[in-house]
């Protein structure tokens, strides 16, 4: 029976080429690249794995020769849910709609899906809610589900220290400190490697002492920027205890806005020069 594997997996090779390969005088692209999804999925059964690669390749091959701004990324969205659906680990294919598909359309849509895929084949993998917490930031604008799945990202074993970080900025981004916190501190609790724990404490401390310093703003809210400074927050009784959670004391830079000295800038999340309108 096994010699007739080989063969049979090079027939099918074979069968994938032609219905993938460019029509001649095609009349458009989707006559061009035919999609015979049943036809395949019945050609593929008990060897989709290779099936899956060959596919790939020929993804490749169509995307990566078209010029840049004629990507059809419905297309690709197609190929690469039949590329993961006949192989729930392909992590090239799920690379590429986490990151090609959303750039490509602006939008979450068609990469959504097939990252939710990844999740549940994959679910101690760290990158795949990374990507669609990062993505539902960037293009939904939508900072508590981008915070929720950063949350479940840095939950996840050997997820880099960042993403934690990342969590709790978008938390605070959001008003949110006391749930950044918990968070952070839930992580710290549950953490076994002591560098991973010394960054969480730092970072527990960062928002701890965000929390004085929101309180602070309030205080000084009707204080114009250019006259605040130390001096006049302990004549006002405004100072608050020190030193500050992470060690230093409060200072002001140039603009008015207090800080610590230690830290030297607030806790908040990062926004790209392009979307700071929104």
């Amino acid at each position: 029976m096994r010699r007739w594997i080989a063969p049979f997996g090079i027939m099918l090779a074979f069968a994938l080429a032609a219905q993938l390969a460019p029509a001649p005088r095609s009349p458009s692209k989707e006559a061009a690249y035919r999609l015979p999804t049943d036809w395949l999925e019945k050609a593929a059964d008990g060897y989709r794995t290779m099936a899956a690669a060959v596919r790939w390749m020929f993804v490749l091959d169509r995307f990566g020769g078209e010029p840049q701004g004629a990507h059809d990324y419905a297309w690709l969205a197609r190929e690469l849910d039949l590329i993961t659906r006949w192989n729930p680990r392909a992590e090239h294919a799920y690379f590429m709609g986490a990151v090609v598909l959303p750039w490509g359309t602006g939008s979450t849509r068609l990469s959504v899906p097939l990252l939710e895929r990844a999740m549940r084949a994959m679910p101690e993998d760290w990158r795949w809610p990374f990507y669609r917490g990062f993505n539902a930031y960037w293009f939904d604008r939508d900072r508590a589900e981008a915070a929720r799945l950063l949350e479940i990202s840095a939950s996840k074993p050997g997820a880099p220290p960042f993403v934690a970080r990342l969590a709790a900025r978008m938390h605070a981004s959001l008003g949110d400190l006391d749930a950044a916190l918990a968070f952070l501190e839930r992580l710290y609790r549950a953490a076994g490697d002591e560098d991973l724990r010394r960054e969480l404490m730092r970072q527990i401390l960062a928002v701890r002492t965000e929390k004085v310093l929101r309180r602070l703003d309030r205080a000084i809210a009707r204080i114009p920027p250019e006259r605040r400074s130390r001096a006049l927050l302990k004549r006002l009784g405004l100072l608050p205890p020190e030193p500050l959670p992470d060690g230093g004391i409060v200072v002001f830079t140039p603009e008015g806005v207090p800080v610590s000295s230690k830290m030297k800038k607030r806790f908040r999340l990062f926004v790209p020069p392009r979307r700071r309108r929104d």
